[in-house]
């Protein structure tokens, strides 16, 4: 298994809907991966804490942040968006399998 360096956005949060899992752009000079992950009240947070590949399997492993017990948090189904940038000479031969790991 290698680390495969890369660029994370800033979290972002937003209460319109989005399915769950990674989405990814191949372009020239780079691999555009976005982590989309629901929450049942706003507060929580994520973070892409490394990205792996082993055996043609690029995996995302994501930090979940939980709110303090005693928070006040609106009572709505969010959203939680990180745009990840990996580039094209780092991550060398494409995967064929993408995984996010929580």
């Amino acid at each position: 298994m290698r680390n495969i360096p890369f660029e994370a956005s800033e979290y972002e949060e937003s209460y319109v809907g989005g399915a769950n899992g990674l989405s990814i752009g191949r372009g020239e000079d780079e691999l555009t991966i976005i982590v989309k992950q629901s929450f049942p009240s706003s507060g929580y947070t994520m973070n892409v804490r490394e990205i792996t590949k082993k055996d043609g399997i690029l995996t995302v492993h994501l930090d979940l942040i939980y709110p303090q017990p005693d928070a006040i948090v609106l009572q709505v189904i969010a959203y939680g968006k990180q745009i990840v940038k990996i580039n094209n000479k780092d991550l060398g031969e494409f995967p064929k399998f993408y995984k996010l790991e929580l």
